[in-house]
């Protein structure tokens, strides 16, 4: 994957680039050797978790906190932690 941002003087440039070559690597030895390698568990019952995620609207909070900011979102995504419904 890649991340790219956008300046006023050049436009849109990458400043990371990440490439993951784990699977690839596992692909061509399991093609060369024919031992698969890969692992797979069946659960007897499925695990489902319900994740509930919090964002904020950044700017507003900067525009009405200003200097206490940091504080007012740091408590926020402390309480979206500690009370995720």
């Amino acid at each position: 994957w890649d991340a790219e941002v956008r300046t006023s003087a050049y436009g849109w440039v990458e400043v990371v680039g990440h490439a993951d070559r784990a699977s690839y690597d596992l692909d061509m030895h399991a093609l060369a050797t024919g031992i698969p390698l890969v692992a797979w568990t069946d659960f007897a019952v499925p695990v489902i978790k319900k994740k509930v995620t919090a964002s904020f609207n950044r700017a507003a909070i900067g525009k009405s906190f200003r200097s206490q900011a940091a504080l007012v979102l740091a408590a926020l995504e402390n309480f979206a932690e500690l009370s995720p419904e």
